[in-house]
């Protein structure tokens, strides 16, 4: 597993364009600054990571200068986003989503939440379908405790005209820590962005796609679960908070990753819910 999540990155595409953007230069640039990192990494869906190691970072720094030039040139076209997009995938994946790590961000960090907090349970069902390998299901339950969050942000109460999306999305911006509530912001113009054709949202990365059934079963869609977790995180620490305060939850965090790593991923069943080959397109 840990192989499979740089192997993508090694391998090669015909495309000429992003192979210069890869080669060359960019592998001998000075280390990037975290804000040209994260600019990079933003354009393809992802942001910079204060889990990412070192080493992880030097391998990101291609990607996200990759990005930028293309981007820069007119040449990132939706093929070539997605597929630096899954690079970076490959490295982050490990680090965002380990058992241990899932069960600290859920059990410490998201019960402290006044906006998460109350959606746990859901949070802990979208991890176990995520372990079991049911992507979409874990992804449409991830959009469900987004959208809790950003309507007690909002100051939603039951009973009342539900605020409209826009509205919705700027609730973000009201938290204390405004850098990375901007992130989460730039993040959630893509899941709710309008959704008209699969080339108008990054890899499906789209509330509305899931939840209105616009859009078929992708194979990317265990990156966009990983995403999904991410905007979490971030709507957590744009909160202030943050796996630092334990007080009295290691119990019940030992209890949850005990629980997430008994979770058997797909075996016979993966004949009937995906006929096909679940496979990211860079594992085959």
């Amino acid at each position: 597993m840990k192989s499979d999540m740089i192997r993508g990155f090694r391998e090669e595409l015909a495309d000429p364009a992003l192979q210069t953007a890869l080669a060359g230069e960019h592998q001998s640039v000075d280390r990037m600054e975290i804000e040209e990192l994260d600019q990079g990494l933003n354009l393809l869906g992802w942001r910079a990571d204060v889990r990412a190691t070192s080493e992880d970072q030097s391998s990101l720094e291609p990607i996200a200068q990759a990005a930028i030039d293309l981007h820069a040139a007119g040449e990132l076209t939706n093929e070539i986003r997605n597929d630096l997009a899954l690079r970076a995938f490959r490295l982050l994946e490990f680090r965002l989503t380990n058992t241990q790590e899932r069960a600290l961000m859920t059990g410490v960090v998201y019960r402290q939440s006044k906006f998460l907090g109350p959606s746990v349970p859901l949070v802990d069902e979208a991890v176990l379908c995520y372990y079991r390998g049911y992507y979409v299901a874990s992804l449409a339950l991830l959009f469900v405790v987004t959208e809790q969050a950003l309507l007690r942000m909002a100051g939603w109460k039951q009973g009342t005209r539900k605020p409209s999306f826009p509205k919705l999305k700027d609730a973000v911006k009201t938290l204390p820590s405004s850098e990375t509530a901007a992130e989460a912001a730039e993040i959630l113009d893509v899941v709710y962005g309008q959704y008209t054709q699969p080339s108008d949202s990054p890899v499906g990365f789209n509330r509305h796609a899931v939840h209105h059934g616009l859009r078929d079963f992708t194979a990317l869609d265990k990156m966009n679960c990983v995403r999904a977790f991410l905007l979490l995180d971030a709507l957590a620490a744009a909160e202030g908070l943050s796996k630092s305060v334990w007080e009295d939850g290691f119990d019940e965090v030992a209890k949850r990753q005990d629980a997430y790593e008994k979770v058997v991923s797909l075996g016979t069943e993966m004949k009937l819910i995906r006929p096909g080959d679940e496979r990211l397109p860079d594992e085959k």
